[in-house]
């Protein structure tokens, strides 16, 4: 006798670059919960800030937090924001003011030909002029360069090199013929039987990215198995380390590109129910006594 059985798969992904990295979950979410936020983080890559050339005028910069862009007047499209600050030398220089402006560093490559550098990032420089709100639209394939000049000596002056990073724009797991669902839960039926074989295979993570960037990424993907408890941790538990804690899964940090099938002889055997007057322990039980707990 055989009867399917469906689980939920908890796992994870994460795809590292030398400058970026993104974090994917799947079913660790109950599906009434279910939004769109889980894709938003697929965001590894975009602009950044990379070298910059200072006379008499020295610039830093600091990432302006999401949850701030409304006190500097960001749109909420960003991509990402830069508050770059300039500090004037010497110090008891006339006048302090700043002029900034943006410009392609090649105005003439393939890319950047018939197209206007404010429609990738805008300034917003403040009242002082001292401060600086860089944000990025949209990816760019040409670098982008930002100027500050003193307004007393236009020899004074510091540019700052914005580089765009190739950019995560979406990504898939698949374990064998098992498609996990991000954001969701991934139902997995198989059958409870020791003859039987369960689904899975090769643990395949894939990537998508955008093809306009000024440098390319070399993003290195890592799969790992979490167990994530909900409702279902006050009735099953994995036989052995009830008291000192659970692992739904043993093996290495990373299983991408390894295979792993869920199926009787290594996973529902080995499930127990713990009970006041004796744990019913599956390993003791035949098929068609399991199939009584799982509709």
């Amino acid at each position: 006798m055989k009867k399917l059985v469906s689980m939920c798969l908890v796992l994870l992904i994460a795809i590292t670059a030398s400058m970026s990295t993104l974090a994917i979950t799947g079913c660790n979410k109950a599906p009434e919960k279910e939004t769109g936020a889980m894709q938003e983080t697929i965001l590894a890559g975009g602009m950044h800030v990379g070298e910059i050339k200072s006379n008499g005028i020295s610039l830093m910069s600091v990432v302006v937090p999401e949850d701030e862009y409304s006190l500097y007047g960001v749109t909420t499209t960003a991509e990402n924001v830069f508050m770059v600050t300039a500090t004037v030398q010497p110090e008891n220089a006339r006048n302090f003011g700043i002029n900034w402006s943006l410009s392609f560093d090649d105005e003439t490559s393939e890319w950047a030909t018939g197209k206007v550098v404010t429609d990738y990032v805008i300034i917003n420089p403040s009242v002082d002029t001292l401060t600086n709100t860089v944000t990025c639209l949209q990816p760019f394939g040409t670098s982008i360069i930002l100027t500050a000049k003193s307004q007393d000596n236009p020899e004074v002056v510091a540019t700052c090199r914005l580089e765009y990073s190739q950019k995560v724009t979406g990504a898939t797991l698949n374990i064998g013929n098992i498609k996990v669902n991000f954001g969701g839960n991934t139902e997995i039926k198989y059958e409870v039987s020791p003859a039987v074989s369960g689904p899975g295979g090769v643990i395949a993570a894939n990537i998508t990215t955008d093809d306009v960037y000024t440098i390319p990424e070399n993003y290195t993907k890592v799969v790992t198995f979490e167990c994530n408890y909900t409702d279902a941790e006050q009735y099953f538990q994995m036989k052995g380390d009830a008291l000192t804690g659970i692992k739904l899964f043993d093996g290495p940090d990373n299983w991408y590109g390894l295979e792993y099938y869920f199926d009787y002889n290594y996973d529902i055997k080995d499930w127990l129910i713990i009970k006041r007057s004796g744990d019913i322990k599956f390993s003791e039980l035949n098929t068609a006594e399991i199939i009584d707990y799982f509709s």
